[in-house]
């Protein structure tokens, strides 16, 4: 069968898509599974309960869930990304059995953890495997297999930016396959202790609406609306949180850029490696999205704009 390409796709009629969609999903389901970790569609969903157990009770952390209704939903799960925490708190915060999709880049212990849930690897450098990954998906779908990705590629490390720049293919395999996208955000609260590291106190996971795209609906458009209620949430879950001091910021922040590092390098990932694949990371205004660029002195305090020093020079 010819796999379509995005811009060879959009040049179909509707009548067209569906039906390519229709052969697509019969060529897939005759096919084998590829980049899937063993045991992923009969070991691990009966033992995930177990694993959801196990992780709530040995994260050290609470883990709050909010509107989380989508017990049975087959669909897309789609979370921010912003810690080596995160893989736990999707586990634990979902009572469904989904399949992770995660990079290959990945310390032996964390590869172990994913495993025991269930994982698709993908090459995020290589053009071919990703092209790979996203017809797994696909058939995972439609094998009637929720999934659960982190539509930014990369994890958010600046605490002003609501999330990063999305990739569209969280719509366009949403369009192919008529499932709904479920978007989750994640707000972590850290315990204050001037030690320099990061102590998670807790975690709010909270679950939005099903955004569904239908074979008329502009991608671009369904993107926007899944980046609104990503923002619309972790908006409403930071203020919450109410107003902090300066010096509370300040050493929140500094304490959280120091600790992302170490737990990018724990997790065996290259912090430069991963601003490659950060969409929109070699536009000026997102080259340094991934940390955000401010001013500080050589005691850590935030000093206005204008200085040389900036957080991203002191991670390197």
């Amino acid at each position: 069968m010819v796999i379509l390409n995005s811009s060879e796709e959009e040049k179909l009629t509707v009548k067209e898509r569906i039906y390519y969609y229709q052969v697509l999903k019969e060529y897939l389901l005759a096919s084998k599974h590829q980049n899937l970790s063993a045991g992923s569609l009969s070991i691990c969903p009966r033992i995930n309960p177990l694993i959801r157990t196990v992780l709530n009770k040995g994260c050290g952390y609470k883990i709050y869930v909010e509107d989380c209704n989508v017990d049975g939903l087959v669909g897309i799960y789609a979370f921010t990304h912003q810690d080596k925490f995160d893989h736990v708190n999707l586990v634990v915060s979902n009572p469904n059995h989904t399949i992770l999709l995660n990079s290959r880049v990945l310390a032996p212990i964390y590869k172990a953890v994913l495993n025991l849930n269930g994982v698709v690897y993908v090459d995020k450098a290589s053009k071919e495997d990703r092209a790979k990954v996203k017809l797994e998906l696909l058939r995972l779908l439609y094998s009637g297999k929720s999934i659960t990705i982190f539509p930014e590629s990369a994890w958010n490390l600046s605490p002003n930016k609501l999330h990063l720049p999305m990739y569209r293919g969280v719509v366009d395999i949403a369009r192919k396959t008529g499932l709904p996208i479920i978007p989750i955000v994640q707000e972590y609260e850290y315990k204050n202790k001037d030690d320099g590291k990061e102590h998670i106190d807790y975690v709010v996971v909270r679950y939005g609406d099903p955004i569904y795209v239908k074979p008329t609906d502009d991608l671009g458009d369904k993107l926007d609306e899944v980046s609104t209620s990503f923002a619309t949430m972790r908006f409403d879950e930071i203020q919450k949180k109410g107003v902090f001091s300066r010096e509370q910021v300040n050493a929140d922040y500094f304490n959280f850029v120091k600790a992302s590092k170490r737990n990018l390098e724990a997790a065996g990932i290259d912090i430069l490696v991963e601003e490659q694949h950060i969409f929109g990371a070699q536009d000026p205004f997102y080259q340094t999205h991934y940390l955000n660029a401010v001013d500080f002195d050589d005691d850590g305090n935030v000093l206005e704009k204008g200085n040389s020093k900036t957080i991203k020079k002191i991670t390197n």
